[in-house]
């Protein structure tokens, strides 16, 4: 379970870091895929850059509770 976590935080973190830098290109694969964003590639920037704060503080939050599941027994988690 640590390891899933740990790698969808990371995962989010880097999208959240390359939609900060506006260096996230359009793509049906990640990022917020909603017709108005997508519609063209200035939205897709805008909203993205907007976004970037959340999918930073949901990638950290993920990591650090892939950390902490590393750490804690798992009788404790259930």
């Amino acid at each position: 379970m640590s390891a899933t976590y740990l790698i969808v935080g990371v995962g989010t973190l880097y999208v959240g870091l390359r939609a900060r830098q506006a260096k996230l290109p359009m793509n049906s694969w990640i990022g917020l895929r909603t017709p108005k964003l997508m519609a063209n590639e200035d939205t897709w920037v805008l909203g993205h850059k907007a976004a970037a704060g959340y999918l930073m503080l949901a990638g950290a939050a993920f990591t650090i509770g892939g950390i902490l599941f590393m750490i804690i027994d798992e009788s404790l988690i259930a």
